[in-house]
């Protein structure tokens, strides 16, 4: 509902701020805990970068007051299977699976694990990433791999370049045909895990 701290255990010490709007659009994270009027929630924040501990890039969790939040929820849920190069999305009501173009290298993987929807849809055109949905992780590999903010995020999107396979900086590319059943309809907290 408004700029939250966030604790790292209830009644803890405070951690950071969890902002209540991110890049414009509502901040929605997922509840992995709940425990006497505190909520144990994703973040989508970095515990280091990955040149000073890789193990504390991503999975981070944060306790927040549940007075703070409003309550929501999906039946969404995507996952993505780096191995057969595949993305299932699960709408709550139908399941499909779909080839992607592309997920991280070898030596730039696609972060695993538990993650979630940001929830920031942009436009790019004219660049090689002209749809991005952006995701909570970022590389475990680069440390800003965007100088211009400084991030390495981490996104679904689609894109102009034609390779394909393990190529990738650890996003997943996806044909326009693919990304349209997730565009402007996957709603923001919606969990991600990649395989």
């Amino acid at each position: 509902m408004r700029d939250t701290a966030a604790y790292d255990a209830p009644h803890g010490r405070p951690v950071g701020v969890l902002p209540a709007r991110t890049l414009g659009i509502a901040t929605t994270v997922p509840v992995v805990d709940a425990r006497d009027g505190w909520l144990r929630v994703m973040v989508a924040a970095r515990g280091a970068l990955p040149s000073q501990d890789a193990t504390r890039v991503n999975e981070r969790t944060a306790w927040v007051r549940a007075a703070d939040t409003t309550p929501g929820g999906t039946d969404w849920r995507v996952t993505v299977d780096t191995s057969a190069q595949t993305v299932t999305i699960d709408d709550g009501q139908d399941v499909t699976t779909h080839p992607v173009l592309a997920t991280g290298s070898p030596s730039r993987p696609t972060p695993p694990g538990p993650q979630f929807v940001v929830g920031a849809f942009w436009d790019q055109p004219g660049t090689t990433t002209p749809r991005v949905i952006l995701l909570s992780t970022q590389s475990e590999t680069m440390d800003d791999y965007d100088t211009r903010t400084g991030t390495s995020a981490t996104a679904f999107h689609t894109t102009t370049l034609r390779s394909r396979g393990e190529v990738s900086n650890g996003c997943i590319r996806l044909s326009d045909e693919v990304a349209d059943l997730l565009w402007k309809r996957v709603p923001a907290g919606t969990l991600v895990v990649v395989t």
